[in-house]
C-alpha cells in the first residue's frame, strides 16, 4: 500500500438523512414515552405518600381530641366541679327569665371591672379546683392527664 492511498467514505446527504430518521426520531420517541410513563409513576407515587401522611395525621388528631375530651369528662366528674354546678343552678330555681338574665349581666359587669382581665386583655382564669374544694376533690388532675 502506498502512502497517497486514502480511506475514503462517501454518503449522499439522502441516504444520511434518512439513516439519520431512522434511527434518532424512533429513540426520541421511545425516550418521550419512557420520560412520561415515568412522571405518570412519580406523580402515583407522591400521591401515596400524601395520603399516607394526611391518614397519619388524621389518626393523631383524632386521637389527641378524644384524649382531650375524656380528660375533660375526668374535669367534669370532680366533685368540687359538681358541687359548684348544683349550687349554681339552685341559686336560679325560682326565678323568672327576667330575673336571670339581670343577675347573669351583674355577674358580666363586675367580671369585666373588677379585675376579670390581666393587663394584656386576656382573661384571668381561675385555680381548678377551688381551694375549698381541693381536700375533697380527689388526686390532681395531672394525674389522670395522659402524655
Amino acid at each position: 500500500m502506498a502512502l497517497d492511498e486514502k480511506f475514503e467514505v462517501r454518503f449522499s446527504l439522502r441516504k444520511l438523512l434518512i439513516g439519520l430518521l431512522l434511527t434518532v426520531v424512533p429513540i426520541s420517541l421511545l425516550g418521550l414515552y419512557s420520560i412520561t410513563e415515568s412522571r405518570k409513576s412519580l406523580e402515583r407515587t407522591i400521591g401515596h405518600y400524601f395520603k399516607t401522611i394526611a391518614e397519619g395525621t388524621a389518626a393523631e388528631t383524632t386521637h389527641f381530641i378524644t384524649d382531650r375530651v375524656l380528660d375533660v369528662g375526668l374535669i367534669a366528674a370532680q366533685p368540687g366541679v359538681i358541687d359548684a354546678v348544683i349550687a349554681s343552678n339552685r341559686s336560679y330555681q325560682g326565678m323568672s327569665d327576667a330575673d336571670i338574665t339581670a343577675k347573669i349581666e351583674k355577674i358580666d359587669k363586675t367580671w369585666n371591672t373588677r379585675g376579670g382581665f390581666n393587663r394584656k386583655g386576656n382573661a384571668r382564669l381561675a385555680s381548678f379546683p377551688p381551694p375549698a374544694a381541693r381536700s375533697r376533690a380527689g388526686p390532681p388532675y395531672s394525674a389522670h392527664h395522659r402524655h
